[in-house]
């Protein structure tokens, strides 16, 4: 019975963990947008961990 709890509590805590990360990397995207958008820039991602800022000729590779 107990480990059946363990089981749950575990299944519980890794899906709120997945859940907090999704949620995380999803304001850090919104926020990297808006702030190239501020600068009159036009923002792109190019993959999982590399988003650049383009203002006419000059890029900036956004963290």
């Amino acid at each position: 019975m107990t480990a059946k709890i363990f089981q749950n509590i575990l299944i519980g805590v890794v899906v709120l963990t997945i859940f907090g990360a999704i949620l995380w990397l999803n304001n850090s995207y919104e926020r990297m947008k808006s702030d190239c958008e501020k600068m009159g820039g036009s923002f792109y991602s190019i993959s999982f961990t590399q988003n650049i800022c383009v203002e006419g000729t000059i890029v900036h590779e956004l963290k």
